[in-house]
């Protein structure tokens, strides 16, 4: 049997299409399913920033004289703050 595929929940007893979110298949989700798939998304989007931030650290250390290094982690800090 499959997860949700989007929260990841696992199917509910006796059921193959419908999950213990709520979701049906392709067909209905439920508030509880976006809700937990907010929270994946945004614990994604934390993780790759700092793994961003720890590469641009990384960047700096290494060719801390290259005006383009410093130009991609400026770009880099930039695209960070500009969240819709």
């Amino acid at each position: 049997m499959n997860n949700c595929p989007y929260c990841g929940l696992e199917p509910r007893n006796g059921y193959t299409v419908e999950f213990q979110c709520g979701s049906v298949s392709n067909v209905y989700r439920s508030k509880a399913c976006l809700v937990l798939e907010v929270g994946l998304l945004k614990d994604r989007v934390k993780r790759l920033e700092e793994a961003g931030d720890r590469l641009a650290d990384w960047h700096l250390s290494v060719v801390t004289t290259h005006e383009t290094a410093k130009r991609h982690v400026e770009r880099w800090n930039k695209a960070k703050e500009t969240k819709p």
